[in-house]
């Protein structure tokens, strides 16, 4: 069974047919990408072993998320009485839905960032003509695939939009929505529903795990990736 077919396993139906719409396109990005000579596949062994640290770095949110979402997720009874011995151990919970967003945020914002890294290891952007890929945001990134791929459905789909609030903290929870805003003081900041933006997470989480996956199975499908020697 392939990477990503074991990965499918784990999605709901819905989150299947999402990922339905944008699989091809992310193999067709990795045949525009190779037909420009600009798709690694060799790499350097400290920059792989690097990059597994920082994985493993960004897969403790992923648990506090996992970890909060089994919280919110239990009957009423049970979660009120586990918040309640939490706060006799002095444990702050009269927030905690604000608590359990900044989490969802954070999130959102660690997905970005992995999806960066696994287009910088995969990608040589000197050959998009933009240097240090790996130095600069996530925009600049999207912007070039944008320029070079701009009919591609999943490049299409890449937006920093709520990636910049919540990495720059200009962003805030009102009347069960989110706020994200341009820079602190921006006067009209974009409206988002707190069920939408816990969607929005789950298509990132998606397609960032997805964008690895299919690049193993179409160009390692035997083995592990090739070190330099």
């Amino acid at each position: 069974m392939s990477r990503l077919n074991q990965f499918k396993d784990n999605l709901t139906q819905g989150e299947k047919t999402f990922l339905a719409e944008y699989e091809a396109a992310v193999g067709e990005l990795f045949n525009g990408l190779e037909a420009r000579g600009a798709l690694d596949k060799t790499f350097d062994k400290s920059k792989v072993e690097r990059a597994v640290k920082l994985i493993q770095t960004s897969n403790v949110p992923v648990d506090l998320f996992k970890n909060f979402n089994i919280l919110a997720n239990l009957p009423e009874r049970e979660r009120d009485q586990i918040l309640s011995d939490l706060d006799a151990k002095g444990f702050k919970v009269k927030n905690i839905p604000e608590q359990f967003g900044a989490v969802m945020c954070h999130m959102y914002q660690v997905m970005a960032e992995r999806l960066k890294l696994h287009m910088v290891m995969l990608i040589d952007f000197s050959k998009l003509n933009l240097v240090d890929a790996d130095e600069k945001p996530l925009g600049p990134i999207i912007k070039k695939l944008k320029e070079k791929f701009p009919d591609n459905k999943f490049v299409s789909f890449l937006s920093t939009e709520i990636r910049n609030a919540v990495t720059h903290y200009s962003y805030y929870f009102e009347n069960g929505k989110l706020y994200l805003c341009e820079g602190h003081f921006d006067q009209s900041p974009k409206e988002l529903d707190l069920s939408k933006f816990i969607i929005e997470t789950k298509k990132l989480n998606i397609l960032t795990e997805s964008f690895f996956l299919i690049y193993l199975d179409k160009y390692r499908p035997n083995g592990n990736l090739v070190l330099e020697e």
